[in-house]
């Protein structure tokens, strides 16, 4: 392996013959050439400095000019890797680590870099394999550890990832680490209540002060409805804290989380007496209260929160949701153009604004709206996504296409903006668009594999491509992914429609009827929607009497 090196001196005689205040007095003599390795060595330098100034394009191209004299030093091309990965080109990234692994085939982080990428392209069993030859090499690094449960998590093998931890924990009995994994995982995954208890124990035998293990422990007594266990925790961790505003803002979470308002409002408010400025705990409170229909009350403690905080944002957005609740259109309206000159650079105010305009039909002022956002907002993504469903409901579908591009050039990961330009191709029933769809949708379905919509989606397209099994297999599927769901349950109708079994038609047309109906006060849309299901049910019963 060659290894990079270079002349310090001849660096510093370099950047000092460029700086100096010597330039009147040139002497008009060419310079000796650089030597190959202390050119490599200046070019990495460069290359450095430009990655710390932020330039990552100049630094991608000088490290190319590196890399076509240093073909075989694996450290160079993993950092190609790590520069094209941050730059969004995960393909070029698994090229460039795949080269630095056949040089240096046993290197734990690269291999540990090589399954985050395919984790990045959404190929969770390759990174999988990865993440298990680097265990093997080695089972001591936490690091690989906590990525390999979290992809048995992802792929639903929960007893790969209990088995591990168990190992991690028996490897390194001292370390609680791989016990509060376990516990969190028959906690919030399992739904075992009985074994995180015994897990939490296990933890508190060891350290029996742990806060963080007697509040988890006390949490779960609260879900399986053991307050008593659970309050008689919380007591002994005020007694020992009484006046740590983190222990006591962690158990009136715990409430909240547990659905507990009341004791949650109580614990707020206690904390608030101690401390009545802290912004954070004004907005727990408010976002509680406005759970238990107490909206007055919930305006009160948001409109406490200043431009200066944090929170700001989200609460003024709560207080406009509030206000239309309580069917204050004008005032919520009113309340977000308050809000932008004091946070002009919130983009949510902008969307907001333009989802109540919408909803009202006044597309003037909702694009309006969205476009003085474009003008003021840096991180425009999420704009040109609102401007896109906005066209999308007023039914001008090509702009809300060129709206969704838009976003892809600003992420080209943006699976749900895939998502739209490939059900509109497929909804338009555009002939000449079904292939683009297919592959839009694709990877969409990749990069968000349990997304009920992407996979209807996906479902549409071989619908309008005419292959019906393969339609019914991913709609069927997005069914079962999000029920209840009026669009996905109607395109089932019209596959069977499409098979000739008028009867299973009729009997998901009528089910996305009454989803429609349950809604009609939800959405501005439902009422057309509504009418379409009834027309397609009205038409199918009339082939029932044509065929008697």
């Amino acid at each position: 392996m060659t290894h990079l090196r270079y002349d310090t001196s001849v660096i510093w005689f370099i950047l000092f013959f460029i700086f100096s205040g010597c330039a009147a007095n040139r002497i008009a003599v060419r310079p000796p050439e650089r030597p190959v390795e202390q050119q490599l060595a200046f070019d990495y330098l460069v290359f450095q400095m430009e990655l710390y100034q932020s330039h990552p394009d100049e630094a991608l191209s000088r490290l190319n000019r590196i890399l076509e004299k240093q073909t075989e030093s694996p450290h160079l091309w993993t950092k190609r890797a790590l520069l094209k990965a941050a730059l969004n080109d995960l393909e070029g990234a698994k090229a460039d680590i795949q080269k630095a692994l056949e040089l240096k085939p046993d290197d734990v982080d690269t291999l540990v870099l090589f399954g985050q990428i395919e984790q990045g392209l959404g190929k969770i069993s390759e990174a999988e394999v990865i993440y298990e030859k680097a265990y093997k090499l080695r089972p001591d690094y936490e690091e690989i550890l906590q990525l390999l449960v979290g992809v048995y998590l992802s792929q639903k093998n929960n007893t790969a990832a209990i088995a591990l931890l168990d190992a991690w924990s028996r490897e390194h009995p001292e370390e609680l680490e791989p016990l509060y994994y376990l516990a969190s995982l028959y906690q919030n995954r399992l739904k075992d209540s009985k074994k995180a208890i015994a897990t939490y124990r296990r933890i508190l035998r060891q350290s029996p002060n742990d806060i963080r293990a007697l509040s988890s422990l006390a949490a779960v007594y609260l879900e399986s409805d053991r307050e008593k266990e659970a309050f008689q925790i919380f007591k002994t961790i005020r007694e020992a804290a009484p006046t740590d505003l983190n222990v006591a803002l962690k158990i009136a979470l715990i409430y909240y989380e547990a659905k507990k308002y009341e004791e949650a409002i109580k614990t707020f408010r206690e904390v608030l007496v101690l401390n009545p400025n802290l912004d954070r705990v004004i907005y727990y409170l408010g976002v509680i209260l406005e759970n238990v229909k107490q909206d007055e009350a919930a305006m009160a403690e948001f409109s406490k929160i200043t431009p200066a905080s944090s929170f700001f944002k989200d609460s003024r957005i709560h207080m406009a949701y509030l206000l239309q609740r309580a069917k204050k259109d004008p005032e919520a309206i009113q309340l977000l153009k308050e809000a932008i000159p004091l946070k002009p650079e919130e983009s949510a105010f902008y969307e907001y604004l333009a989802e109540i305009y919408g909803r009202q039909n006044r597309f003037k002022e909702a694009v309006a709206i969205l476009k003085e956002g474009l003008r003021r907002v840096e991180n425009k993504e999420s704009i040109h996504y609102s401007l896109g469903l906005l066209y999308d409901r007023a039914g001008k579908y090509q702009e809300g296409i060129k709206a969704m591009r838009q976003v892809l050039k600003l992420n080209p990961n943006n699976a749900n903006a895939m998502n739209y330009i490939g059900y509109i191709y497929a909804d338009q029933d555009l002939r000449d668009k079904l292939d683009e769809a297919l592959i839009l949708i694709q990877k969409a379905l990749l990069l968000k594999p349990d997304d009920g919509f992407i996979t209807d989606s996906l479902g549409w397209v071989y619908y309008r491509k005419g292959d019906l099994d393969q339609a019914y297999l991913y709609i069927r599927k997005a069914y079962d992914l999000s029920p209840k769901e009026p669009t996905i349950t109607e395109h089932l109708g019209d596959i069977f429609w499409a098979k000739q079994d008028r009867e299973k038609a009729l009997q998901y047309f009528e089910e996305s009827l009454e989803i429609l109906e349950e809604k009609v006060n939800e959405s501005t849309g439902t009422q057309k929607d509504i009418e379409r299901v009834k027309g397609k049910i009205e038409k199918l019963k009339g082939t029932f009497s044509n065929s008697r």
